[in-house]
């Protein structure tokens, strides 16, 4: 049972993480970062990749042919966030003169870290074009490979210029890939130019992914379920105010129409609870925790030193232990007659209705303007 009972404890975390990294998703971003594309590659301090919010970018390669060669430390990696959309722009100067061709092709793997978020499309953008009007003798391109990192091949992505050639131009494309959690992408960059033309060159490309961003109350319930328990649907987390007992939202653990969105300015506690049972919690046994009722004056006659220990909680809840250093006799008889005249509300154990273990894990989180800040960690 003890090992059972730390399972669930486990899970139950993860599903707290689960619910974070859901609401975290809905930030505003966070800034550019920039790397040379030297350090991804073997013996880079990056070699082993870098995480960017819930996305690992990794396994890069890279290659320069033809009559401009460049390096990969003359290659430059943004990094950014948007809303739902992470994006990576690859800086460079890739030209092409009169009679002249030259490729780039850089190859990376994208994974997604969150255990609920997946990826639904791929957009690919560029800044490259002919040097004079093109005529269709000289064109910028860049060719983009999707594939799963299981080599699904999902498709291409292409977007070209060649001026005023016959070709139509295109600057962005975007490719629907259907919930995917792992992708490779293969970039190849051309520039070509015919003889007695300008040329062409490209400054920019840029790629961008879109996640499909699920619930918060979806994202718990998804995390303990794909570790075979299920949520106590019943019980939820909830709104944390100055001595307020669950106050709003309430903060659901399963999805269900109508559930409320978090707000910047709100301080809520993610507090999911898992079980093996049936999910559904029962109160059962002898009531140990109690809280006075702060709302309405007292009505029943009642000791004057244990009325005092207990409106010291401020209407929070408290335990019978904790009434510990007061005559026993005179705090049960006080909770009785609290009790019987509505001046106290009792809260007995809950359990799951068909005697299942249950563990909870929980964390207090601020939620800003920018994010969310955890304040139980």
């Amino acid at each position: 049972m003890f090992k059972r009972i730390k399972k669930l404890a486990a899970v139950a975390a993860v599903a707290v993480a689960a619910g974070l990294g859901s609401a975290q998703t809905a930030s505003a971003g966070i800034a550019p970062t920039s790397y040379g594309l030297d350090t991804f590659l073997p013996g880079g301090s990056n070699e082993g990749g870098i995480v960017i919010g819930d996305k690992q970018y990794s396994n890069f390669n890279f290659s320069s042919t033809g009559d401009t060669v460049l390096d990969a430390s003359d290659v430059e990696l943004i990094f950014t966030i948007e809303g739902n959309t992470h994006f990576m722009a690859i800086l460079l100067d890739l030209t092409a003169t009169s009679g002249q061709t030259s490729d780039v092709v850089i190859g990376y793997d994208l994974n997604v870290l969150h255990p609920t978020n997946t990826i639904n499309s791929v957009g690919l953008l560029f800044d490259g074009m002919p040097r004079d009007d093109g005529n269709g003798f000289s064109a910028a391109s860049v060719i983009e490979t999707v594939r799963t990192l299981d080599d699904e091949d999902l498709g291409l992505i292409t977007v070209f210029n060649d001026g005023d050639g016959d070709r139509p131009d295109n600057f962005d494309a975007n490719l629907e890939v259907n919930g995917a959690r792992g992708l490779r992408f293969t970039k190849d960059i051309l520039v070509s130019a015919r003889q007695g033309t300008a040329g062409a060159a490209i400054s920019i490309v840029e790629n961008s992914v879109t996640q499909t961003v699920i619930p918060l109350p979806a994202a718990v319930w998804a995390a303990m379920r794909e570790r075979g328990v299920r949520p106590i649907q019943n019980l939820c987390g909830h709104g944390v105010g100055r001595y307020l007992v669950h106050c709003p939202p309430a903060v659901l653990n399963v999805p269900e129409p109508g559930a409320a969105k978090l707000e910047a300015g709100m301080v809520v506690a993610i507090e999911p609870f898992a079980t093996t049972g049936r999910g559904t919690a029962v109160e059962r046994g002898t009531a140990e925790v109690f809280r006075l009722a702060p709302e309405r004056e007292v009505r029943a006659t009642v000791d004057g030193e244990v009325l005092a220990a207990m409106r010291a909680f401020k209407g929070l809840p408290f335990a019978r232990r904790q009434l510990a250093a007061l005559p026993r006799e005179r705090v049960e008889e006080a909770l009785n007659r609290l009790r019987r005249a509505g001046d106290v509300y009792a809260y007995p154990p809950l359990v799951e209705e068909s005697g299942h273990p249950v563990a909870q894990a929980e964390h207090t989180v601020y939620v800003g303007a920018d994010g969310l800040e955890v304040l139980t960690r």
